[in-house]
């Protein structure tokens, strides 16, 4: 059985990715940095990377593609997955009503434009 490496945490979109792609009979493992996830698989014969190495909002994803060089590993497919992110608030807040939306350094592109759209603004 091969090892599919991926940027985790669990429930990120990287394993999300890394569940469809499980159906290639492969063990999904977390991994904490993306340079991790290279080091293991240039060191398995049996193991596969899963990295995102361009994100639509910000371009590509350089420091991926640096640890991927040095590793000696090689892109050997392309898959897409759709990410769509949410503004959550408790029940009855309405959009007036929202002064501050805070965020976490990976979808912040996509809300600085939501912000800079938004009604109030």
């Amino acid at each position: 059985m091969s090892r599919l490496f991926y940027l985790g945490p669990e429930g990120s979109f990287h394993h999300e990715m890394a569940l469809s792609l499980s159906e290639y009979n492969s063990e999904v493992i977390a991994s904490s940095d993306a340079e991790q996830v290279c080091k293991l698989v240039a060191s398995d014969i049996q193991a596969y990377g899963l990295l995102a190495i361009e994100n639509k909002l910000a371009g590509a994803v350089n420091t991926h593609l640096r640890y991927m060089l040095e590793s000696g590993c090689h892109i050997k497919g392309q898959y897409w997955l759709p990410v769509h992110h949410h503004l959550l608030a408790l029940p009855g807040i309405n959009m007036e009503d929202i002064e501050v939306v805070a965020v976490t350094r990976w979808p912040s592109t996509k809300a600085g434009d939501f912000c800079q759209t938004s009604p109030g603004n």
